[in-house]
């Protein structure tokens, strides 16, 4: 539950500290008093969108804290946070300047990770909370959430996404069918060109060198056997300057022994200057004065230069060889592959719609025990002769092609569109007059009988919504005198198994508070400010004898407030 909350220099809060207990706490004052800035205040705290604007005049930031009790439901969320401990201390600070900074027991953390946290501990229902109502596709997320569904709708969403590869997979195969059969020819043209060819890897460059070293054969040959003369070959040449030099580097040796190093250094050099010697002949012998091997090199260079300039390199032509092979056979089995995604695309279809279908009967079975529960509740809310259902409705095929441009559902009675969640749409009816034909909820209610319809539903779903907070920002609108009570009943009980935090201006509910907190707006030096307290049990019944007829307090009023509060132990 919510323990604590810290306020500093929001919006006409200078500073606000309050401590909140379990069950019911009501938060009442007259109209601009701070109320809802309080509640705004949470939901700041828990990720709620934060605005510079709301930073107190002349004041650089905001603090915004709420302490919590920490929960099991809350561990998967808090892996990223060391030693939480019993209580978890959300905080977020507002700049003027338009910056925020967001921490988690003094921990700096994200907005996105406060607001996911803040999921798991508080459900907002603000004074037009109650319009969601006359959305309906909210209703189907609400049977959802009552049906406790979400391994079947799990099950449910990997069969459509299965389904929408498929079907991408057919469209994009039918796209690039079009675009192939237009450049087919080309296709052809291309692969006959390069097969004639027949390139081979790396090709040009042996190719180039050959080429290269042929058509400079002369120059070659002239160059190899001069350094073959001058290596060996002629009187003067290295090898006889090195014999000779090394005999008598020999004959000095005999009489300074440091001479011998030197000869075997000789050694080395006249070995060296053999191999190049050897080399040079061997190289020599080797080039082809063949005029027409010039010309086939030539015209086979000509060749791979036609294709790389057209294609890129020897490697890129080969890919597009590979490529256009498989395009070619693309065009010549392309019925076969639409034939075989097509039959895919219809047992798949099949599969999710045994998925749906089993997901519809779960939600209408739910639907009806959801509906006799909303209209006893109901009853208990001063609508007593209330009816309520559920209408389910899906939508069929536009066409026999439809299957294979959208998800669809094949089920027993047909074929229909598949939504994300099922191929069910629903929407809430309801009559509030006895033998009433039952209408949509979203034409007919009334404001206060949307209000008692939510509550209903909150009411409801209560015991599966682990939650702990539960806010309410006057969605009392819209009703007075005995319904407000009974409101305030059902309200009272929702708090055994939640934490309620509810602004009213209703004595008949602010008369059931388990703690009541009055909210005031003052004149400081400062300039406005608000402030808050909570209530004694033996201020209590003032207060709530000025809900009832103002500043001005008769006996009377105060007597009406005690019964109110009183009226408690009578529903007990």
């Amino acid at each position: 539950m919510l323990k604590r909350i810290f306020i500093k220099n929001y919006a006409i809060i200078d500073r606000l500290e309050l401590d909140f207990g379990s069950g019911l706490s009501i938060l009442t004052g007259e109209t601009g008093a701070g109320k809802s800035i309080i509640v705004d205040a949470i939901q700041i705290a828990i990720g709620g969108r934060a605005s510079s604007e709301m930073v107190r005049y002349g004041e650089s930031k905001a603090v915004i804290e709420c302490i919590f009790d920490s929960t099991d439901e809350l561990k998967h969320v808090l892996d990223d946070f060391d030693d939480i401990g019993d209580e978890l201390i959300l905080r977020r600070e507002i700049s003027s300047k338009g910056s925020s900074r967001c921490f988690v027991n003094d921990s700096p953390t994200t907005v996105a990770k406060l607001k996911e946290i803040g999921e798991y501990l508080v459900d907002f229902h603000g004074q037009h909370e109650h319009q969601s109502l006359l959305k309906t596709e909210t209703h189907i997320d609400l049977i959802d959430a009552y049906s406790d569904i979400s391994a079947e709708l799990e099950e449910y969403a990997n069969a459509i996404a299965d389904l929408r590869k498929l079907i991408n997979q057919l469209n994009e195969t039918l796209a690039r069918k079009e675009s192939l059969l237009a450049k087919k020819d080309i296709i052809k043209s291309q692969i006959d060109e390069i097969k004639k060819v027949n390139p081979k890897i790396s090709e040009d460059g042996t190719i180039e060198a050959e080429l290269k070293r042929a058509e400079n054969a002369e120059f070659l040959a002239s160059l190899s056997g001069e350094i073959c003369s001058m290596m060996v070959d002629s009187e003067g040449s290295c090898y006889s300057s090195f014999a000779k030099t090394q005999k008598i580097i020999e004959k000095l040796a005999e009489f300074e022994p440091s001479f011998e190093e030197f000869s075997k250094e000789i050694d080395s050099i006249i070995i060296f200057i053999k191999e190049i010697s050897t080399f040079s002949k061997d190289f020599l012998h080797s080039i082809d004065f063949n005029p027409n091997r010039i010309d086939q090199l030539r015209s086979r260079f000509n060749e791979l230069k036609r294709l790389t300039k057209k294609y890129g390199s020897i490697e890129q032509t080969l890919e597009t060889y590979e490529k256009n092979q498989e395009d070619l056979r693309l065009i010549e089995q392309f019925d076969d592959t639409t034939d075989l995604l097509k039959k895919d695309i219809i047992a798949q279809s099949k599969k999710l719609g045994a998925i749906a279908e089993k997901l519809s009967e779960t939600r209408k079975a739910a639907a009806k025990r959801f509906s006799s529960e909303i209209v006893s509740k109901l009853y208990d809310l001063g609508i007593e002769n209330a009816a309520f259902d559920v209408n389910f409705k899906s939508i069929g095929a536009e066409s026999a092609d439809d299957i294979f441009k959208q998800p669809n559902a094949i089920i027993s009675r047909g074929v229909f569109r598949a939504f994300p969640n099922g191929i069910d749409k629903c929407e809430f009816l309801i009559a509030t007059n006895k033998g009433g034909e039952l209408n949509s909820l979203t034409e007919t209610a009334s404001g206060g009988e949307i209000s008692r319809v939510m509550l209903s539903i909150k009411s409801v779903m209560s015991r599966k919504d682990k939650i702990p907070v539960m806010i309410f920002d006057e969605i009392d609108t819209g009703i007075s005198g005995r319904i407000a009570l009974k409101v305030g009943f059902s309200m009272k009980k929702l708090a055994r198994n939640h934490q309620i935090i509810a602004i009213t201006h209703l004595p008949q509910i602010a008369a059931l508070g388990d703690m009541n907190i009055s909210v005031e707006k003052l004149q400081t030096n400062g300039g406005t400010a608000a402030r808050a307290r909570v209530i004694s049990s033996e201020e209590k019944p003032m207060e709530i004898a000025k809900l009832i007829s103002g500043e001005t307090v008769s006996d009377i009023s105060i007597k009406n407030a005690i019964e109110l509060i009183n009226a408690e132990e009578v529903y007990e």
